[in-house]
């Protein structure tokens, strides 16, 4: 008897350890408020509403759909226009059916974005617009093919699968998962919904980030304000939300981009959006809330200038003004 008590205790003793060394963050933060920013504007007569902006060593990449040339450059930090290029099609230094929105930094000064072929996406070197590599992304078998994707490093890239449940994942050049990363949408919601309606895909549409130095990632959710943190292996850093009241899809998060020390995440509550304007908030890589930009504007791509510590961004109102506003 007393042997057993003493087995069970021990049992229960490792049980605790075990849930409390992986017990996971859950916050809760508060975009309600924030600095009111000064807002810089440039009219560079060419933006045409970009879907997309990166920056590349000192330059200002813009991708956009409006215009026969998928990309236009400008020079930091006076944003004049260095020039325009890379071309829809066929030709060997063409994209076929680009999907500008996906447009995301590549080693090596590069770019690269999702094409016309499903699982293939186009490496475009920087400034030159020449289309250096056409790289086939593998997925697991049971992925018709892959969402959006980012690369980490050559080898690797974090992407989701386009179908439903709409996970990410961290795969290997052969499309073997690395590790599992879910968009975490809330189950109360989620089962309530059937896997045909449309709603089901809605919610769980959400942008992927990837650190520089590739050890953490995010999964933002567009129509919940919900950010999942991970590690590498795909364990759970942080869960957080912002207070909200889930009635039907709404588009939270336009855009989201990733810093070597935060990430920073365009949200539109419904509050702002009447107003027209966005809370740009910057959260660490734990997920704690650093600080809340208020934006008089509807702002929609965005980057982050770390060597100048201002943020550059177009709205979706205007097709010709790049903004910018001091971190």
């Amino acid at each position: 008897m007393h042997r057993s008590v003493v087995k069970h205790f021990l049992l229960l003793c490792i049980v605790l350890t075990i849930c409390s060394c992986s017990k996971v963050d859950k916050s809760t933060i508060d975009i309600s408020g924030g600095i009111e920013v000064e807002i810089d504007s440039v009219a560079s007569g060419c933006v045409l509403l970009p879907v997309s902006m990166r920056i590349i060593d000192d330059m200002l990449v813009l991708g956009n759909n409006k215009r026969d040339t998928i990309c236009d450059i400008f020079s930091l930090p006076d944003l004049g226009h260095i020039g325009s290029g890379l071309v829809k099609g066929n030709a060997p230094d063409a994209v076929l059916s680009p999907i500008v929105h996906t447009m995301t930094a590549y080693p090596s000064g590069n770019v690269c974005m999702l094409t016309g072929h499903p699982g293939v996406v186009a490496v475009v070197s920087i400034p030159t617009f020449s289309v250096i590599q056409r790289r086939p992304i593998m997925t697991p078998p049971e992925w018709p093919f892959p969402g959006a994707v980012e690369p980490v490093g050559h080898d690797s890239v974090f992407t989701h699968n386009a179908d439903l449940p709409c996970d990410w994942a961290l795969l290997d050049k052969d499309g073997n998962s690395l590790a599992a990363m879910p968009c975490n949408v809330p189950p109360e919601i989620d089962r309530d919904i059937p896997d045909e309606d449309i709603e089901k895909r809605l919610i769980r549409s959400s942008i992927g980030l990837v650190s520089p130095d590739h050890t953490r990632f995010a999964v933002i959710l567009k129509c919940m304000p919900i950010i999942s943190l991970y590690k590498k292996d795909g364990s759970l850093v942080n869960l957080i939300e912002a207070p909200h009241t889930y009635k039907e899809p709404y588009g939270w998060v336009l855009s989201a981009i990733s810093t070597n020390d935060c990430i920073y995440v365009n949200f539109r509550s419904p509050e702002d959006n009447v107003a027209g304007h966005v809370a740009v908030a910057a959260i660490d890589w734990d997920g704690n809330l650093i600080k809340v930009y208020k934006v008089a504007k509807p702002v929609g791509a965005f980057c982050v200038d770390e060597k100048r510590a201002k943020i550059y961004f177009t709205t979706v109102n205007d097709d010709d003004n790049i903004y910018s506003f001091r971190l």
